[in-house]
């Protein structure tokens, strides 16, 4: 019984890292294609976003933003700004 619920736990936090790996190459490919990445207000790397990105302190997370440029409808800047989940 201990050695199934370890396997599932197992399973998900490797489905887990797979989605968090997939939306971090999402957003690096969004930056490498022009769209600019804020951070708290300031612009940054693909190596600060990735890092942020991986790493989540307890009871807050980065929430994004998505910015539309009007005239061609496209994403022009994400806006991550940190939040707290526990109040």
């Amino acid at each position: 019984m201990v050695w199934c619920l370890i396997k599932i736990i197992n399973l998900f936090m490797e489905y887990s890292l797979k989605k968090q790996n997939n939306y971090i190459e999402q957003i690096l490919k969004l930056r490498l294609s022009g769209v600019e990445v804020y951070v708290d207000g300031c612009e940054c790397s693909i190596y600060e976003i990735k890092e942020m990105l991986s790493v989540c302190e307890r009871g807050t997370c980065y929430m994004p933003d998505y910015i539309e440029d009007k005239s061609t409808g496209r994403i022009k800047e994400i806006r991550f700004d940190k939040i707290n989940l526990i109040e």
